[in-house]
């Protein structure tokens, strides 16, 4: 008898706490700020391009032989973690949050007007324009583009 009341105790307990953490039929649902960001990013691209010649170019993934890979978290409440590795080992980690997409795009252009962000679909596209480097001549005009694809 006291096994059926402790069961029943249980069950009514168990009852109330899922039916206190569904929502409410009329209660809007949670949308995230960040919605399009979220999930787990890896930088397949990361270029300094001459303007002169787009042909030429200095892959930053391929840093003299060393991969370099990153790997930016998001989750849904826009706390991120951005993984930096080299050569398969881990070397620094970052963690923030983004507000919102303004908030995104403003710390991944770093404020600067040159630099653009554009997400389409499952690509995140952070170019840097104004830029200068040596390709082997001298200094000369260029542009950063890093790329960033979404995991399936």
């Amino acid at each position: 008898m006291k096994l059926s009341i402790a069961l029943s105790c249980f069950s009514l307990i168990i009852f109330l706490m899922l039916a206190s953490c569904s929502k409410s039929p009329g209660e809007p649902e949670f949308i995230s700020p960040v919605a399009p960001l979220v999930g787990t990013w890896d930088m397949t691209e990361s270029k300094v391009i001459s303007k002169n010649d787009p042909g030429t170019f200095f892959d930053l993934m391929d840093f003299f032989g060393i991969q370099l890979s990153v790997t930016i978290v998001v989750q849904p409440s826009g706390d991120y973690t951005i993984t930096f590795m080299m050569a398969g080992v881990t070397f620094a980690t970052e963690a923030g949050k983004f507000m919102d997409m303004e908030d995104f795009e403003e710390q991944m252009t770093q404020g600067d007007p040159d630099n653009t962000v554009t997400i389409e679909g499952n690509t995140i596209t952070v170019t840097r324009d104004n830029q200068t480097f040596d390709f082997g001549n001298g200094e000369e005009p260029a542009l950063e583009r890093t790329v960033y694809t979404r995991r399936q």
